[in-house]
């Protein structure tokens, strides 16, 4: 089993505002006892943390965790995902109204992935400036000649994209 995750955007509460008491029961309840035991509030902290975990894939490129942790949108966001893992986990089908809300989630978080939108309230993880890399062509390589001369370039530690080194221009120390 994974680690706990050091932030997680929502609570049980939250989950039984959306489901309710007795849909959150109803989805955990395996036995049909009519309660919960601990094995199945096991499956509630699983549904946190793959809702989290998720949340955590769109939007923790460009958002410190700990942001993202005090954003409605995202604690809303992380519900509608962890309910969407329970109402399934059986291998149920989704209700239709709720699959919608997963559908819809999907979509927004997928526009903040793609830096199309951007979470109200919460500054980003790196500048939002232009970030520029001085280059030489090597032709000295068939493919990929263009080199990026790092100690003269951009140095923000976070790259959407591979760059291809020049190794010799990151050592070599000019007079």
């Amino acid at each position: 089993m994974p680690p706990a995750l050091a932030y997680v955007y929502c609570t049980e509460s939250d989950i039984q505002s959306l489901l309710s008491v007795d849909g959150e029961t109803g989805s955990l309840d395996d036995d049909n006892d009519g309660s919960v035991n601990a094995v199945e509030q096991g499956y509630l902290t699983q549904a946190i943390n793959w809702a989290s975990d998720r949340v955590n894939f769109f939007c923790l490129p460009r958002y410190a965790a700990v942001d993202l942790a005090n954003s409605w949108l995202v604690n809303n966001w992380t519900v509608i995902c962890a309910g969407y893992w329970l109402s399934t986990r059986r291998g149920n089908p989704p209700p239709g109204s709720f699959a919608d809300l997963y559908e819809d989630a999907l979509k927004d978080m997928e526009m903040i992935r793609t830096g199309q939108a951007q979470l109200p309230g919460i500054g980003l993880r790196t500048n939002a400036w232009p970030a520029w890399s001085n280059v030489r062509v090597d032709q000295l390589y068939a493919l990929r000649k263009i080199r990026v001369e790092k100690p003269i370039s951009e140095q923000s530690p976070v790259k959407d994209y591979y760059q291809q080194q020049d190794w010799a221009a990151n050592f070599i120390i000019e007079p």
